[in-house]
């Protein structure tokens, strides 16, 4: 048995999200800025797929949390673009029974994504740009929070981006949209026991569903 749920507000006292670099959006001076010729013009500067748990049967879990940046075609770092608002931050928990009823395994997660970049000729990296452009996406990735599984138990968690990103705006002031999928592979004594799929969209604006 298993069951998935969104809980509000953050992890639990005591539960403390796997490292991950989200470098302070005010903390860095902007060191240039990319030949852009389209806003409108999607890539992901990051990463597109990684293994975010692996080897769970083990004593410990290793754990490898990547980003995904949405920005236009010629910007090289999300630096490069400006105001950057706060992440958003989506907390999950996982919890898998056996046939008698007995907590096996537990995966509780965070899938994180910081909106509203934007792109502006003459400003400043952490200053307010009036006329900046477009609504771009960085840090858009899934971190854990808290990892437990009974003995003989384990699971492997695998992330991708499975499409390109896509323009939800205009032509002029994009709207930067990508999807962020989830693969839960579980296992007995090294057996796999199943496997389960989870999607989110995320936007530049700072929304977001489940799919």
């Amino acid at each position: 048995m298993f069951t998935h749920t969104q809980l509000g507000g953050p992890p639990p006292i005591g539960y403390h999200t796997a490292p991950i670099l989200l470098e302070g959006l005010g903390e860095r001076e902007r060191e240039g800025l990319g030949e852009v010729n389209d806003l409108a013009d999607l890539v992901n500067i990051g990463e597109s797929s990684w293994t975010l748990v692996h080897d769970g049967f083990r004593k410990s879990y290793n754990y490898d949390v990547e980003c995904a940046y949405i920005v236009p075609q010629g910007i090289d770092e999300y630096h490069e673009l400006v105001n950057w608002s706060q992440n958003k931050t989506l907390y999950y928990t996982s919890d898998w029974t056996d046939s008698h009823g007995k907590k096996v395994l537990t995966f509780d997660y965070n899938v994180m994504f910081t909106p509203e970049g934007m792109y502006c000729r003459d400003g400043e990296y952490g200053e307010i740009c009036e006329d900046g452009k477009g609504h771009y996406l960085a840090h858009v990735t899934i971190a854990p929070v808290h990892v437990w599984h009974a003995s003989l138990w384990s699971f492997d968690v695998e992330v991708s981006l499975p499409a390109k990103p896509v323009n939800l705006g205009s032509n002029s002031d994009p709207i930067a949209g990508v999807e962020i999928q989830m693969r839960v592979d579980t296992y007995y004594q090294d057996q796999n026991t199943g496997t389960y799929s989870y999607s989110w969209f995320v936007q530049g604006d700072g929304h977001w569903k489940a799919m």
